[in-house]
C-alpha cells in the first residue's frame, strides 16, 4: 500500500513538474535591458534583446532596434533626419516598453530635438517625434501594421470604446475615435477643418512600409495610434475582428 502511495505521489509531481515546463515555455524567454549612449550633447536610450537562445536571431533583432534611433523618424519627404553630429541641436530619446511575450515585443521610441539645425542657423528649432517599434519574435523582423491586421473600413471606424466624442475646442484634443485622429472623413457631410483626408488615404499611409511606423502595443494591450503627439489608445478587443489570428491568440491570453 505504501508503494503504491509513493508511485501516484511520484506522479502527480511528475506532473507538475511537466505543466510547471509547459507554462514556462509559454512565458517569454528573454529579457528587455536598455543601452545608452551620449554624443554632442544628444542623450539617447534604445531597447536591447538579451538571453535569446538563438544568437543570430537576437543580433538581427538588437541591430533593428539600434537601427531605429536613425531610421525611424522621418519628415514630410519621407527622409530620414536623425542626426547627433551637430553639437547645437541635441536630441533626448526616451523608450516605453510596451507588451512583451514569447512571440512579440512591442517599444515606442520617443525624442525631443532643440536648438540650431544648422551653422548659421539664428531661429531656435524644435522637433518632438513618437514612434513604435513592434518586433515579431518568431522571424526576427520589425512587424509592419498590415502583417499584424487587416487595415481596412473596421480599423477607420474603431473608437477607444468610451463613447465620448473628440473636444475640439479643449487646447490639447482628447482624441477617442480613429478617424477623428487622423482627420479622416467617409462622408461629405463629415468634411470639414478637422476631417480633411479619405479613408484610402489613411488606408495607403498605413500600408506604406516606409513611412515613420505610428503604432505599438501598450502593456495593457491597446493598439496605440499616434499623429506627431497626439494619440489614441484602442482596446485589442475594440479590433479583434481585424487582427490576425496568430497575433490575437497571443493578446487573448
Amino acid at each position: 500500500m505504501l508503494k503504491l502511495k509513493v508511485k501516484i505521489f511520484c506522479f502527480i509531481s511528475l506532473l507538475f513538474i511537466i505543466l510547471f515546463a509547459w507554462i514556462y515555455g509559454k512565458e517569454k524567454s528573454y529579457s528587455v535591458t536598455m543601452e545608452f549612449f551620449t554624443e554632442n550633447g544628444s542623450h539617447v536610450e534604445y531597447p536591447q534583446i538579451k538571453n535569446l537562445k538563438n544568437k543570430k536571431k537576437q543580433k538581427e533583432i538588437n541591430k533593428i532596434l539600434e537601427e531605429q534611433i536613425y531610421l525611424g523618424a522621418k519628415d514630410y519627404l519621407l527622409e530620414t533626419f536623425v542626426d547627433f553630429s551637430n553639437p547645437r541641436y541635441v536630441y533626448d530619446f526616451k523608450i516605453k516598453t510596451g507588451y512583451i511575450d514569447q512571440h512579440i515585443a512591442s517599444f515606442l521610441y520617443s525624442f525631443f530635438a532643440h536648438g540650431f539645425d544648422g551653422p548659421g542657423d539664428k531661429y531656435f528649432q524644435h522637433n518632438s517625434r513618437n514612434y513604435g517599434v513592434t518586433i515579431d519574435m518568431e522571424t526576427g523582423e520589425k512587424l509592419e501594421l498590415s502583417k499584424f491586421m487587416i487595415i481596412d473600413e473596421r480599423l477607420i471606424d474603431s473608437t477607444d470604446g468610451s463613447g465620448k466624442e473628440t473636444n475640439y475646442d479643449s487646447p490639447a484634443y482628447d482624441y477617442h475615435t480613429f478617424k477623428d485622429l487622423y482627420c479622416v472623413y467617409t462622408s461629405e457631410k463629415e468634411k470639414d477643418n478637422f476631417h480633411q483626408y479619405t479613408m484610402q488615404d489613411i488606408i495607403e499611409q498605413l500600408n506604406s512600409s516606409i513611412r515613420e511606423t505610428m503604432w505599438y502595443i501598450d502593456k495593457d494591450k491597446n493598439i496605440v495610434f499616434y499623429r506627431g503627439d497626439a494619440s489614441l489608445r484602442i482596446p485589442y478587443t475594440e479590433l479583434e475582428e481585424i487582427i490576425y489570428p496568430s497575433y490575437l491568440e497571443d493578446l487573448c491570453k
